[in-house]
């Protein structure tokens, strides 16, 4: 029975030798990331990295931090956004010389093209309209007022002396403005105003020049913005008054009965003045028509941006307005649905407040400069010049002679643009997995000499306070293929020196970008017919980006992706 059993034992000890040479044998490594998933915005929770490895002998960090595997070769561990605008998670896999690397970008919050409201906000403050008065006030002395009066103030002609006015002068008109909810309260100030009136008697022998002075002349009226359907501005006047105020007069050393006769003349001068003003006003400018429609149309490198004034009213803080914005689309129509920045919400003493919201951005980005950055031609100088920039980093001079270099890069789908509280920058658009190629030509071919996945930042800063103006950061990345000695470099050396050649690359695009706000506010504020009054005003703006805040509801919480931008429209003198 010993005998019979030996050789089914040493059969089994065969099979146990073999089994156990199997499981020690070399596995092949394998990886995989099952979530988050790629480019995900996670709103307001932390990023869940799932995933799943082979053989359980593997080791696996994420983020640098080794993680425990479950029994099956899954593992699970949670990463906190902690306020990060993204997160490149980085899940690394080794077992012996094998070594498998994952990166997926993740976001924080939502993705602004789709939260994109399609509009914008606009007020113009208390101190906006104390600058608007200003050019109100020119647009009253262009009216001709002042000759309007001197052709409708009756003559005196008798057989002796005729008494007839001669003109008038004043100072500057100067109107202030203060909002209400019913309208705009104007009064308007013709300040030392002189009627000239000349006595001719007896056909000329005596010509008697008297100026008769008023201090101030002031118009009280109330005004009320109208928008019509056509997208006319009008503004319609209510609760008119006028007070001329004391005459002052020199009558010289006149006396008897001509003294008598300029005395009488000239309270027939003064008397019906106001009336006259009064019944012009009215009459004249009931409703005075600014122009419009207040819109326009252009084009930023292929990407169509329209904008038109679809509502306007008025309140106790000021001017307010919708504007309706398309990006490659119609601008939209209607009432505003987004909250109307108060006067508080911009910086003090700010002209105006832009209610934004940061899809804007985003959706003129990704046509304007992302969809540039794809289609960029880096071959030929260009090749050459970012080529002399790769021999230059660690490793470089491993790089094979050829034909010149070509270059070629990928801002990838996953991007997100998030504003700022701040005008340095305004505006970050984030690229995690922004993919950066170059070879070398070897007869018409490209071969490949190194793959980057780099996490490029671009600053949107305001030049002047209107200019956009490029700035790039680059904070991490990996070598996804390199083909130097692995002895002659380290991974972060050469990304290091990629991301200092990227500010170079993405300039190239830049300097194609033209986007100038101030251009922009004066094509929409040029938009209606020539010499409509709106033309005076805004043909003197100066718009500067002075501040950039979140944007309160009034239930204090905060619409993600909302901002409010302070500005001045009119330079100060």
């Amino acid at each position: 029975m010993v005998v019979t059993l030996l050789p089914v034992a040493l059969g089994l000890l065969g099979c146990r030798s073999s089994d156990y040479a199997l499981t020690a044998s070399p596995h092949v490594l394998s990886l995989e990331v099952t979530s988050p998933s790629y480019g995900l915005f996670l709103g307001e929770e932390s990023a869940v990295v799932t995933g799943k490895v082979a053989p359980l002998s593997a080791s696996v960090l994420v983020d640098g931090v080794a993680v425990q595997l479950a029994e099956d070769g899954s593992f699970t561990t949670t990463l906190p956004m902690d306020g990060l605008d993204y997160r490149m998670i980085e899940v690394e896999a080794t077992l012996a010389s094998q070594y498998a690397r994952e990166r997926i970008p993740v976001f924080s919050g939502t993705n602004p093209s789709e939260s994109w409201p399609g509009e914008a906000t606009a007020r113009l403050t208390g101190a906006g309209l104390d600058k608007l008065g200003e050019a109100v006030g020119g647009i009253v002395d262009a009216t001709g007022w002042d000759t309007m009066i001197s052709d409708a103030i009756p003559s005196l002609d008798t057989d002796y002396v005729d008494i007839y006015a001669t003109g008038v002068t004043h100072d500057p008109t100067v109107a202030y403005l203060e909002p209400s909810e019913d309208g705009i309260a104007a009064q308007v100030v013709m300040g030392n105003v002189s009627l000239g009136v000349e006595i001719n008697a007896l056909d000329g022998w005596i010509v008697i020049p008297i100026e008769i002075g008023f201090e101030q002349i002031l118009a009280d009226v109330m005004l009320t913005p109208e928008l019509d359907d056509e997208g006319l501005l009008s503004l319609v006047i209510s609760e008119a008054a006028i007070d001329i105020g004391k005459a002052a007069f020199e009558l010289g050393s006149l006396d008897g009965w001509l003294l008598e006769l300029i005395v009488d003349a000239i309270s027939s001068f003064i008397e019906p003045l106001s009336t006259l003003l009064l019944d012009w006003l009215i009459e004249e400018y009931g409703v005075i028509e600014l122009g419009g429609p207040l819109a326009f149309e252009t084009d930023l490198l292929g990407t169509t941006l329209a904008a038109q004034l679809s509502s306007l009213w008025t309140d106790d803080q000021g001017l307010g307005a919708g504007l309706g914005i398309g990006i490659n689309e119609s601008a939209h129509e209607g009432a505003p649905s987004i909250p109307t920045p108060g006067e508080t919400d911009g910086l003090d003493g700010a002209h105006a407040s832009l209610a934004l919201h940061e899809g804007a951005f985003q959706l003129l980005l990704e046509d304007a400069l992302i969809s540039l950055l794809a289609d960029l031609d880096l071959g030929g100088m260009f090749g050459d010049i970012i080529g002399a920039g790769i021999e230059g980093l660690p490793g470089g001079d491993d790089a094979p002679s050829g034909d010149g270099w070509c270059v070629a890069l990928d801002p990838g789908d996953a991007y997100v643009v998030r504003m700022k509280e701040s005008i340095l920058p305004v505006a970050q658009l984030h690229m995690p997995d922004f993919r950066f190629e170059a070879g070398v030509e070897q007869g018409g071919d490209c071969e490949d000499w190194l793959e980057a996945s780099l996490e490029v930042t671009i600053n949107l800063g305001l030049e002047g306070g209107t200019a956009l103006d490029l700035g790039v950061e680059v904070p991490g990345g990996a070598l996804l293929y390199y083909g130097a000695d692995p002895e002659s470099y380290t991974e972060d050396e050469v990304v290091a020196g990629l991301g200092e050649y990227m500010g170079t690359m993405i300039g190239l695009a830049g300097g194609f970008l033209d986007f100038d706000l101030d251009s922009l506010l004066g094509d929409l504020a040029g938009s209606g017919a020539e010499g409509d009054p709106l033309s005076a005003v805004f043909a003197n703006l100066d718009v500067e980006i002075t501040d950039s805040r979140k944007l309160y509801n009034d239930d204090g919480t905060w619409t993600e992706g909302l901002y409010v931008l302070s500005l001045n429209l009119f330079a100060e003198e």
